[in-house]
């Protein structure tokens, strides 16, 4: 596992990745009438924990959303796991695939290596939450 960290009040880097929709967005675009972006890394859809992660989130789409917030999850998965992934998830917030390696290490995002062909076949990013302000600046949350 590795990482270069990002530091707060730096602006959060330009990364793109594609909706279940097919449709590609950038990370810190946020919808009409939101002023902040919460981007929600995962594992993948190996990852139990992090679907029930995804599933818990839906309960607080609509409070984040009376806050301006707009929200998006990201991995680095194909869009035929993220597609099998659904099957598993009851979201109606956006979710995006195909988070490459290189946008990991921007994101100063964790990184490992799959233990085995059975958990995913590729290296993945492991789960971190990004909270973007107005003016695409990263905000640490503690």
């Amino acid at each position: 596992m590795y990482t270069q960290k990002m530091h707060p009040a730096t602006t959060f880097p330009d990364v793109s990745a594609t909706l279940s929709t097919g449709e590609t967005v950038s990370l810190t675009n946020k919808e009409e009438g939101c002023d902040w972006k919460m981007v929600a890394v995962y594992r993948g859809k190996h990852c139990p924990i992090c679907t029930k992660f995804l599933n818990k989130l839906e309960d607080y789409k609509g409070r984040l959303r009376e806050l301006n917030i707009d929200l998006v999850a990201v991995s680095g998965d194909s869009k035929a796991q993220l597609d099998e992934h659904l099957d598993d998830l009851s979201i109606t917030f956006p979710i995006a695939y195909g988070l490459s390696q290189e946008d990991m290490e921007k994101l100063g995002l964790y990184i490992s290596k799959p233990r085995s062909d059975k958990e995913t076949d590729h290296n993945f990013a492991e789960p971190a939450l990004f909270v973007v302000n107005e003016k695409t600046t990263f905000i640490l949350l503690k």
